[in-house]
């Protein structure tokens, strides 16, 4: 994959985590509320969550209906808060132990 794709995979998991988490902290729900709730396990929804894995279709489906959503409202501009940059919890460093640093405006430090 070039790495210009490899950039936007990772950063897509980040942002699709974060839009999770937060769509979760705002429903008030635990980790565990909503992984049982979607039929996951509460590890591997936090793997989701931090950006670490991509789930498949049916598992964001199942993720989306857990939080009372739509899994296309979980994708839409992967920022559901209606701004144009990345959220200020978000991981500053790709979880793919490259060493890669992303910042908010998208770039990074390569």
């Amino acid at each position: 994959m070039p790495p210009d794709d490899e950039d936007r995979v990772v950063s897509g998991r980040l942002l699709l985590g974060a839009s999770l988490r937060s769509r979760r902290v705002e429903a008030g729900l635990q980790l565990a509320d909503v992984a049982e709730r979607a039929g996951i396990t509460q590890s591997y929804l936090s793997l989701i969550e931090r950006g670490n894995r991509l789930p498949p279709l049916p598992v964001l489906d199942s993720l989306a209906v857990a939080l009372g959503t739509v899994a296309s409202e979980l994708l839409t501009g992967v920022y559901p808060w209606g701004t144009t940059h990345a959220p200020a919890d978000l991981p500053q460093r790709a979880p793919d132990g490259r060493g890669r640093e992303y910042r908010q405006d998208g770039s990074t430090s390569d």
